[in-house]
């Protein structure tokens, strides 16, 4: 591969891909920038007879020609594809000719020249291309507003983009791959089936919220001190209460955000919605860092009997807001997206309402692939940035790898990896879509060009992704449906607990009902516990509901609860509650008890404090100002602490 050139420092014309545009109010402004060479092509197309030579002139023409009476006859020296491209631009709220959204919804660029014999369409070089009347209606991609409102008086709005869907999904993925022939000593190409694996999230999901929630009440989701990502053992913890397990299977201990691979795109993808959950329960407030593990927070406490599906909507709704972490860090060979190249990141929560809004278009319940689902994203203008300085970001080393050179950092690399990464990692986890995919190791080699990507398995652990489909779940969560119908619950009568309360599992627990049996019992033996007091008050007096506790061991258990049990759990929960703490207080000691009868008894003073015994009295640390202020109107002096 040749390497691209590098001069040392940036090209000040290529730092940017995009820029401010300032849409020119009137058709002269809009031919600013054209030379007597454009100008002359213009007229040579457009304008029969005599053609004049002067600047000018030419331009008073070509003015001409786009008054407003005169815009039928400019439309109809268009080819069909042209005109398409005539209405998008009049219709577009900036007046610019957005390529990429023109070719992602037609295509095709209106500027091609022709098809070759495969169906694909060749351009004109620059320098030998001739200007006409499409040139003459969007001059350098951009209409004028005083153009714009005379077309938008004689060409109907363009229709919406529509997305494509598939009745059914391939079982295979057929893959390219290259073998060596050591007697040829060349490579020869082949192909293999890759079965297509089908994950159906919805339910999974609501389930798996609560069994995560159970997790970190446990005290068992550890966190990094500088970020908060989950630690490899709490991911390991996690990766157990999961349904069906991670989407690939890995060993976790090895897979930790600060232990990547040698070599970037290459072993295992490592855990997806292991790692996506604590993130998503700290986005949704439900749990917050407390030292090096995470602790549910008072609304984290109130979701472990909440419907699952309304909690799953607010999270949703602040896990899209959130700032505690943009997922193109997990796309980990993509570098410079800390220290200088980090003040040129977009806005994470933009990128998210781009996807998000897209994916609630999608009619649910249908497959979509992914890159069709992208093409859509780009037709209709759902439309976000990484950077604003591709040169800031790069693989392996800047000098070589920047996504500033040409054709380095297109949507297919950036934003599209970053659409798989949020699709499968966090839309997939939460159950809104549905997934089908397979191994990323060679699931899609677009990525070629790029300098530095010679050995690299993939881009993204996530580039095996290829197909998703909008759930019930992900249509409420996301705003196009009023309503949801949550699933029914799954009973599994597991338990059998006897009078002398012990708790016998029937059958292997699954790991959330083993943690939440583990707050209240003492375990015996593998598969007995024995319901204790004393855990049972202490977790009352955490914050548990009794409700989830005595809900759980009657959804569980195979007959009605013994009365002992339910005796048990009265007088626990009476224990856990008959004291409260009601805040701190300071001791005010009198010497005259009779006096302090007086003070204690006056309508101003009696309502900040109470009797501590004889001579004391007990006033909240919040009410002391308030209290000192009322005995001095008394007549009586409060000394400060620790003077007599």
């Amino acid at each position: 591969m040749n390497l691209p050139h590098w001069s040392g420092k940036l090209p000040g014309n290529m730092r940017y891909h995009t820029h401010e545009h300032v849409q020119p109010k009137t058709t002269m402004e809009s031919f600013s920038g054209h030379g007597t060479e454009d100008l002359s092509k213009l007229v040579r197309h457009c304008c029969p007879g005599k053609r004049p030579t002067r600047k000018a002139e030419m331009l008073e023409v070509l003015l001409r020609l786009l008054q407003e009476e005169n815009l039928p006859t400019a439309l109809i020296g268009l080819t069909e594809l042209q005109k398409e491209a005539v209405a998008e631009t009049a219709w577009s709220d900036d007046g610019y000719f957005s390529r990429l959204q023109f070719e992602a919804k037609h295509g095709r660029s209106p500027w091609a020249r022709e098809e070759n014999a495969t169906g694909a369409a060749t351009y004109y070089r620059s320098n030998e291309r001739t200007l006409g009347w499409l040139d003459l209606l969007i001059p350098q991609q951009v209409m004028s507003q005083e153009v714009q409102r005379g077309l938008r008086a004689i060409i109907p709005r363009p229709k919406s983009a529509q997305i494509g869907t598939i009745d059914q999904i391939p079982a295979h993925i057929v893959q390219t791959v290259w073998e060596w022939n050591a007697k040829t000593n060349t490579r020869t190409k082949g192909t293999q089936e890759i079965p297509l694996v089908q994950r159906k999230m919805e339910h999974s999901a609501l389930r798996e919220l609560r069994s995560v929630l159970r997790l970190v009440d446990a005290g068992k989701v550890s966190v990094s001190d500088k970020n908060h990502w989950p630690t490899s053992a709490a991911m390991k913890q996690i990766a157990k209460v999961l349904e069906g397990e991670d989407f690939y299977p890995s060993n976790v201990a090895d897979a930790g955000p600060k232990e990547e691979p040698k070599y970037p795109g290459t072993g295992e993808p490592g855990p997806i919605r292991a790692f996506a959950w604590p993130m998503i329960l700290q986005a949704g407030k439900l749990a917050k860092a407390d030292g090096s593990k995470l602790a549910l927070t008072k609304a984290g406490r109130a979701a472990l009997t909440a419907p699952a599906h309304e909690t799953m909507r607010g999270l949703v709704e602040e896990w899209i807001d959130t700032d505690i972490l943009d997922e193109l860090r997990r796309i980990n060979v993509i570098r410079g997206q800390t220290g200088n190249g980090l003040r040129h990141l977009s806005e994470a929560s933009d990128r998210r309402v781009a996807i998000t809004e897209a994916l609630a278009e999608c009619p649910v319940g249908q497959w979509i692939s992914l890159n069709e689902f992208s093409r859509y994203m780009q037709a209709e203008k759902h439309l976000f940035e990484i950077t604003s300085d591709p040169w800031s970001l790069y693989i392996a080393e800047q000098q070589y790898g920047s996504f500033g050179f040409n054709g380095c950092g297109g949507w297919n690399i950036l934003q599209f990896r970053y659409i798989l990464c949020l699709s499968m990692e966090y839309l997939a986890t939460l159950g809104l879509i549905d997934i089908a995919y397979i191994p990323p190791s060679g699931a899609r080699r677009d990525y070629g060009e790029q300098w530095g990507t010679d050995e690299m398995e993939y881009f993204s652990r996530y580039d095996g992704l290829f197909h998703l489909r909008l759930t019930g779940l992900g249509a409420y969560c996301l705003g196009s449906s009023e309503s949801y119908s949550p699933p029914a619950m799954p009973v599994r009568r597991v338990l059998s607990i006897t009078p002398d309360l012990q708790i016998h599992a029937t059958e292997t627990l699954t790991p959330s009902d083993r943690l939440l049996i583990e707050v209240l019992a003492i375990e015996q033996s593998n598969g007995d516990w024995l319901l204790d007091q004393a855990k049972i008050r202490s977790a009352i007096g955490q914050g548990r509901e009794i409700g989830e506790l005595t809900g759980f061991l009657e959804s569980s258990s195979q007959s009605p609860l013994p009365e002992a049990v339910t005796a048990l759990f009265t007088d626990a929960h009476f224990f856990a509650n008959v004291l409260s703490d009601i805040g701190l207080a300071r001791l005010i000691r009198c010497s005259d008890t009779t006096l302090l009868s007086f003070i204690a008894s006056s309508p101003a003073v009696r309502k900040l404090c109470c009797r501590a015994g004889d001579d004391m009295l007990a006033v909240k640390v919040k009410d002391q100002t308030a209290f000192r202020r009322a005995v001095e109107k008394l007549g009586f002096h409060v000394p400060s602490p620790g003077r007599e």
